[in-house]
């Protein structure tokens, strides 16, 4: 994990929240649908029944998905680079996404696109000016040997069970 690139991090908190985007869309869909059950037209009676059971199974998937690789990206790279880079990817997908399949974007004028455009660059460049050292990109697992076992009777005191332990989040050796 050491090795890893700040391009690599990045393809990983992109296709990650593209898979937490699909999770937006269906929500969205399922939202649109509770509506019309609501307004006495049930579509899960109606003949479109296996659609919505498609959705709400998509749905259940991709946000199941999406929790997984949030929590593994948590574990593979700093949560300085991580959190920032996966909470701006989210939200420009998500817009994205759906501005274009519920047709969103027909709504806006011209100008309003364009400051669209430039907010959007603008959250981009702030968060790339959080720019950490390729050093601090990735998170290097814990090796299970170094952990210290700690004696009851004594606290914050490892027993002697190995070579080195860690006391208070400091390796300590003999």
């Amino acid at each position: 994990y050491a090795s890893s690139s700040k391009f690599e991090a990045f393809a990983f908190v992109v296709s990650a929240t593209l898979i937490g985007t699909q999770s937006v869309l269906h929500a969205k869909c399922l939202s649109m649908i509770m509506q019309l059950c609501i307004a006495k037209d049930d579509q899960f009676a109606s003949y479109h029944k296996g659609t919505v059971w498609c959705i709400l199974i998509s749905w259940i998937v991709t946000a199941a998905i999406y929790i997984h690789r949030i929590n593994r990206g948590l574990q593979l790279y700093s949560p300085q680079f991580f959190i920032p880079c996966m909470t701006v990817c989210f939200a420009f997908f998500t817009m994205v996404c759906g501005g274009i399949f519920f047709n969103e974007f027909a709504e806006l004028s011209k100008l309003a696109i364009a400051f669209f455009c430039i907010g959007t660059l603008m959250i981009f460049f702030g968060v790339a000016q959080l720019d950490t050292d390729s050093t601090d990109i990735a998170v290097a697992p814990v090796e299970q040997s170094k952990v210290a076992v700690i004696n009851e009777d004594t606290p914050n005191k490892p027993t002697s069970s190995g070579d080195s332990s860690i006391e208070l989040g400091k390796e300590v050796g003999n």
